[in-house]
């Protein structure tokens, strides 16, 4: 099959699309170091440099994800708790200082933004892709490893009308990529064949790989790619780089068929 068959034919069939959120939808509103660090300046909090508080912000969400996986969930913590002990972390891993009081008007102004639309943008290119896909009646869902902030978030943004369904791993007892969490979005969305679903996102383990155990088709969009860049496929999944490559490609398929 020739490269323009292989991408153009990928979308036969669908009548659902499950996204991710963070990288696929909306990201920060500039850096997480450079949003810690205009709060900590806030709150006289002393040495927040942004591109120390981006790399230790990396670690310390590291580390806590694996001590307390799916925002703590199995430990019973809030996400609260969850969130405050990564931004203490990551403060204090960049030496960072300021008193007690400093740091909980800090990360109280930090919770309070990231529960909002207010640290977040979308994408420039979801709002035409999503409604192309709606308009061909294609049915939208997210599944994302978040909490419950999520539904706020899409909604400050605009974008909750698009999902029948918002999946979010804090409201569960796995995430991804256990396979467990795109059953339960299929179920939700009472999907009876499976070859009719695509799931989109950018993590290859947690998104590609993860869907692909319970037969969907992934799409790996990686928005770093560079523009101009041919959406193409290769061990049955399709890499973007927008969603606007995803609707051509479904455009094309429908012209095809």
């Amino acid at each position: 099959m020739s490269h323009s068959s292989a991408v153009s034919s990928f979308f036969r069939g669908v009548r659902v699309v499950t996204l991710d959120a963070t990288n696929t939808l909306i990201q920060t509103k500039g850096s997480v170091g450079e949003l810690y660090a205009s709060a900590a300046r806030c709150h006289g909090i002393a040495g927040a440099e942004a591109s120390l508080l981006n790399r230790e912000f990396a670690s310390s969400w590291k580390a806590t994800w694996q001590e307390h996986p799916n925002f703590g969930r199995e430990q019973s913590m809030t996400p609260f708790a969850w969130w405050q002990m990564i931004v203490y972390r990551t403060f204090e891993a960049a030496g960072c200082a300021g008193g007690k009081e400093g740091m909980e008007r800090t990360f109280a102004q930090l919770y309070e933004e990231f529960s909002r639309g207010d640290a977040w943008v979308k994408f420039d290119d979801v709002h035409q892709s999503l409604d192309e896909l709606t308009e061909r009646g294609i049915r939208l869902a997210v599944v994302s490893n978040f909490h419950s902030s999520l539904r706020t978030i899409l909604s400050d943004l605009q974008l909750d009308h698009y999902f029948e369904e918002i999946l979010m791993s804090g409201d569960l007892d796995y995430c991804k990529p256990d396979k467990r969490i795109f059953e339960h979005a299929l179920r939700g969305l009472n999907v009876s064949d499976i070859h009719t679903a695509v799931h989109i996102g950018d993590d290859m383990e947690k998104d590609v790989r993860a869907c692909q155990l319970v037969g969907m088709r992934a799409v790996h969009i990686d928005r770093k790619l560079p523009a101009g860049h041919r959406a193409s496929v290769a061990d049955g999944v399709l890499t973007v780089s927008s969603l606007k490559d995803v609707a051509q490609c479904l455009a094309a398929c429908e012209r095809n068929v």
